[in-house]
């Protein structure tokens, strides 16, 4: 067997265990190939996505032709929904609470990038919100991911889902990168943080040997951010000196608060175009935005000063 299968396998038999974990602890159950519920699993993947990007819930009334329409709206392509059955990224299960089927849940079948596994189609249905069913699931996915060998967990969202962007961060998720959508994560090492945001001043803090530790500080300066590292920051595991800036960062962006620091900053943002400075995320935002006003999609988003929210075609 080659060392290529031999990585392969190892991965399928350390996400099948967690799926097995899960499901013995009654987070998960399997979607069937059976019609009916595949078709109800598939009803919920439309709804989450008309909601992420229509600000509506829907309901059972809708007809075939209403459904399909919808469809094609939210849809990527353009085009129908796909079945979640055979895809060769993710597996659909349901997700249960007390026994019951409260929502939907993907769960990746290989590893991404440094061994996380990838949640996708997490949703919860409306009735059943505000029970931290959602946190709840995820915290018992990066328990059987940990124990299982993995790395961690990540989900991607997109920032104009703001109800989604600001409940991962208020559960403490990092943010790893944002190249095509935000990337929340959670890895072992990476320590729960807090975020104190006043009315001019806020402090990212991390979790240490017992206790609370500032390690940036940051400013609201009007049109401008103002940012305050301590010399040691880059001596933290390299990990965690990734993630704080952009974690910080997507917190003070939720708060309506600047993120250009300085000219000179701006001009480097295309560095920091996949992960890193707060301009970076400054400058995904501005194309985020516009590519789904493109799509005529309503944004709901934070207006955060110093952007000028272009059109697509004018973002150089």
């Amino acid at each position: 067997m080659s060392t290529n299968t031999d990585w392969y396998q190892a991965q399928r038999s350390g996400i099948e265990a967690c799926c097995r974990q899960l499901t013995t602890e009654g987070v998960i159950e399997l979607l069937s190939t059976d019609e009916g519920e595949t078709r109800d699993w598939m009803r919920r993947e439309l709804a989450s996505l008309v909601e992420g990007h229509l600000h509506i819930q829907l309901d059972d009334t809708l007809s075939a032709e209403e459904r399909l329409a919808y469809e094609c709206s939210v849809s990527y392509d353009g085009r129908p929904l796909g079945s979640p059955h055979g895809g060769w990224y993710s597996l659909p299960f349901w997700l249960l609470a007390d026994g019951r089927r409260v929502g939907t849940i993907a769960i990746g079948t290989m590893y991404s990038g440094i061994d996380l596994l990838s949640i996708a189609s997490l949703y919860v249905d409306p009735a059943e919100r505000r029970r931290n069913i959602a946190r709840h699931a995820l915290e018992a996915v990066f328990r059987a991911t940990i124990a299982s060998g993995a790395g961690g967990i990540r989900l991607d969202t997109n920032w104009t889902w703001q109800p989604a962007v600001r409940f991962y961060a208020r559960i403490g998720m990092w943010i790893w990168m944002w190249k095509h959508n935000l990337v929340f994560t959670w890895q072992p090492d990476l320590p729960p943080y807090r975020v104190e945001i006043g009315d001019s001043q806020a402090r990212f803090l991390i979790h240490q040997e017992g206790e609370w530790r500032a390690v940036v500080t940051a400013r609201n300066l009007g049109e401008r951010l103002g940012w305050e590292e301590p010399a040691d920051l880059n001596s933290l595991p390299i990990d965690m000196s990734h993630a704080i800036p952009g974690t910080f960062a997507i917190h003070l962006a939720l708060a309506g608060w600047p993120l250009i620091r300085s000219e000179e900053n701006w001009e480097h943002r295309y560095h920091w175009s996949d992960a890193g400075e707060p301009e970076g995320l400054a400058c995904k935002i501005e194309i985020f935005e516009a590519v789904f006003r493109e799509r005529g999609f309503e944004i709901r988003t934070p207006r955060i000063p110093g952007l000028q929210y272009r059109d697509l075609d004018e973002i150089e």
